[in-house]
């Protein structure tokens, strides 16, 4: 595969701690979303950086490292024990504790095309006869029920934030401690994740004219149909060709605002990026 084109937006949103990362080193292409473990005010800070800047660093240096020769599944192993050491020096043992990352990657080569998917980042690929498809979301449930916690609080609040996150904490522990790489895969150092992530194939992929990486932050949850992905997959579609990446963002973010109130944030970290191909 010749890669023709490789377009990136990041907008930060309303965010304080700069999580999100893109991965370009051919022939590896992604994005990674990482979080801190959880806090409430300022996050713990580990040589300056959040825990979801740590693994995002350990993340995104190891697949830029990367050389042609290695497999998706090398590399992706090896950025999961550099998290792993991360967590060991802090004593962080069990997922509510740890930092982690979503993240959605691949190995774009001659004649095949390799993807991995953890969390809810997630990758549309478009045939040149307008066919496509999208990774499955595996963390849908558990994040719906994360966000309607999130909107009982902040009406019981009255749109205060921090009273929401304080009473939000315990629970959000407990979700990250029962779900994360049991119920799905988040790339946090554990070993369990390897055989939980979402694993493609693409099989001669000649025809295929663009790959779409993106954070979850770059599409409004409330359009995502867990049963029926494809729904949110055209929708991006239809927007990226009217309007590109910046088209997809504005219509994220105008669904956003309607829903602030009830929100643990108002405008969320957003990161994508395009591959397109001769």
């Amino acid at each position: 595969m010749t890669v023709r084109q490789i377009e990136t937006l990041y907008d930060p949103g309303t965010t304080k701690v700069v999580e999100d990362g893109t991965i370009v080193n051919p022939p590896f292409f992604g994005v990674v979303d990482g979080f801190s473990m959880p806090y409430c005010g300022e996050p713990p800070r580990f040589d300056g950086l959040s825990g979801g800047q740590m693994v995002k660093k350990c993340a995104v240096g190891t697949f830029h490292q990367a050389t042609p020769a290695m497999s998706l599944e090398q590399v992706t192993d090896k950025a999961r024990h550099q998290i792993a050491v991360f967590h060991k020096s802090i004593q962080a043992e069990t997922p509510d504790q740890m930092a982690g990352a979503s993240f959605a990657v691949a190995k774009i080569a001659d004649g095949v095309i390799d993807i991995f998917q953890g969390g809810d980042s997630l990758i549309i690929w478009i045939s040149r006869d307008l066919q496509f498809h999208i990774t499955e979301n595996r963390f849908y449930p558990t994040e719906v029920t994360l966000r309607n916690m999130i909107s009982q609080l902040m009406k019981r609040h009255n749109g205060d934030r921090t009273a929401m996150w304080r009473e939000f904490l315990p629970f959000m522990r407990e979700v990250r401690k029962t779900t994360i790489n049991r119920k799905h895969a988040i790339l946090n150092g554990q070993p369990e994740m390897m055989s939980l992530m979402q694993r493609i194939v693409i099989d001669h992929p000649e025809n295929l004219a663009l790959m779409i990486f993106l954070t979850d932050g770059f599409v409004p949850f409330s359009q995502i149909d867990g049963a029926c992905p494809h729904r949110l997959a055209n929708e991006v579609v239809k927007k990226y060709a009217v309007g590109g990446l910046a088209g997809v963002l504005k219509w994220t973010r105008e669904v956003e605002a309607k829903e602030a109130e009830t929100s643990h944030e108002t405008f969320a970290e957003a990161t994508a990026l395009v591959v397109t191909f001769k």
